[in-house]
C-alpha cells in the first residue's frame, strides 16, 4: 500500500490540489491511497473527465474529497475498495469552518466500498456552507455490518440548490447498515433507489425535501423519522415512493413510514405506493407527532383498517 506504513492516513493524500482558480483534468488514475485519492481545497472552476481511485483490500479515505471549492464539474468518478470501515470511502463534501463548497456537479460516480460510500457533511462547517449540488451516483456498499461502525451515506447540512441528485444505493451482505441518512438540509431533492438495507432512509431535522424513486428489501422499517431531540421539527417535505419488502427480520412492526417517539413531522405529504407485500405488517406507524401530513395518490392497499396507520403517537393526517 502507499506510503506511511498504514493501510489509512488522513494527511497522506495522493495528488492535492489547492489554491487553484481554473483547473482541467483529464484522465487520472489512483492505486492504493493512504488518504484522499484526489483532494480538493480551495480549488474553484474546475472541469475533471476522469478520476479513478482503486484497490485491491480496503484502504485510504476518499476516492475524492472537496473540503473548499466552487463551479467543480466531475464527469466520470469511479471509487473501488476505498474507504476502511468509519471513512467516507468513495466521495466526500466535508468543509471546514469557514470553507464553503457549492456548485458541484457530479455527472456519474460508481462507488464500491465497505465504508460510507457517500458523504456530504457540513459536520465540521457552517451550516450554510454546502449548497447546490448536482450528483448522479451507483454506491455499492460490500460487507458493511454495524460491527464495522460504518454508517449511511450521508448528507448533512445541505442547503437550498441541492436538486437533481440520483443515487442508487445496495448493500451486499445480510447484515447491512442503513441507506442513507439526511440530517439537517433544507432544499434538497433526491431520487433515491435502495435495496437490501437496514434501514432504508433515515431523515433527521430537516425541511423543504423532496424524496423519490424506491425503497426496496430492509431489515427495518423503509423511511425512519428522528430527531436528535434538539426541538427541531421536520416540515414541509414530500415522501413520493415505492416501498416494498419493508421489516424482513422484524415481523414487520416498523412499517414503510416509522415515525421514532419524540419526533414531530409537520406537513409531510406520503405519496406513491406503500401497498402491502408479504413482510410489512404497517403502513405507517407513528409513536412521535404527526401534524398537518397528508395522503396524496398513496396506495396503502392490503392492509387491515387497524394497520393502515398505527402507533401510540398523536397523529394528524389528512387525505
Amino acid at each position: 500500500l502507499n506510503s506511511w506504513g498504514g493501510r489509512v492516513q488522513e494527511y497522506a493524500h495522493s495528488i492535492a490540489f489547492r489554491n487553484i482558480d481554473g483547473l482541467n483534468l483529464g484522465k487520472l488514475y489512483d492505486v492504493d491511497p493512504c488518504g484522499d485519492s484526489f483532494y480538493f481545497n480551495a480549488t474553484d472552476n474546475v472541469k475533471a473527465e476522469f478520476l479513478s481511485s482503486t484497490s485491491s483490500e480496503d484502504c485510504g479515505r476518499n476516492g475524492v474529497s472537496i473540503i473548499d471549492g466552487d463551479y467543480m464539474e466531475f464527469d466520470t468518478i469511479i471509487s473501488t475498495n476505498i474507504g476502511v470501515a468509519g471513512m467516507p470511502g468513495g466521495f466526500d463534501i466535508e468543509p471546514n469552518k469557514g470553507d464553503h463548497v457549492s456548485n458541484v456537479t457530479v455527472h456519474n460516480a460508481i462507488i464500491h466500498s465497505i465504508a460510507t460510500g457517500f458523504q456530504v457533511s457540513n459536520a465540521y462547517g457552517e451550516y450554510s456552507s454546502i449548497k447546490d449540488i448536482d450528483i448522479t451516483a451507483h454506491v455499492t456498499r460490500a460487507h458493511a455490518s454495524r460491527n464495522l461502525s460504518s454508517f449511511a451515506n450521508i448528507f448533512q447540512g445541505i442547503t437550498k440548490g441541492s436538486a437533481n441528485s440520483v443515487f442508487d444505493i445496495t448493500t451486499v451482505q445480510n447484515e447491512v447498515s442503513d441507506g442513507a441518512v439526511i440530517i439537517r438540509c433544507d432544499g434538497i431533492e433526491l431520487e433515491m433507489n435502495i435495496s437490501n438495507s437496514d434501514r432504508g432512509l433515515y431523515i433527521i431535522d430537516s425541511q423543504n425535501f423532496v424524496v423519490t424513486g424506491s425503497i426496496n428489501d430492509t431489515v427495518d422499517g423503509s423511511v425512519h423519522f428522528a430527531t436528535y431531540g434538539t426541538g427541531d421539527t421536520t416540515s414541509n417535505g414530500v415522501i413520493n415512493m415505492t416501498l416494498k419488502n419493508s421489516d424482513r427480520d422484524n415481523e414487520g412492526r416498523y412499517g414503510a413510514i416509522y415515525n421514532q417517539g419524540g419526533t414531530v413531522l409537520n406537513n409531510i405529504t406520503f405519496s406513491g405506493d406503500y401497498s402491502k407485500d408479504v413482510t410489512a405488517a404497517n403502513g405507517i406507524r407513528n409513536e412521535g407527532t404527526m401534524v398537518n401530513c397528508k395522503l396524496v395518490n398513496l396506495d396503502l392497499s392490503g392492509f387491515s383498517d387497524e394497520n393502515v396507520i398505527t402507533g401510540n403517537g398523536s397523529t394528524n393526517i389528512t387525505d
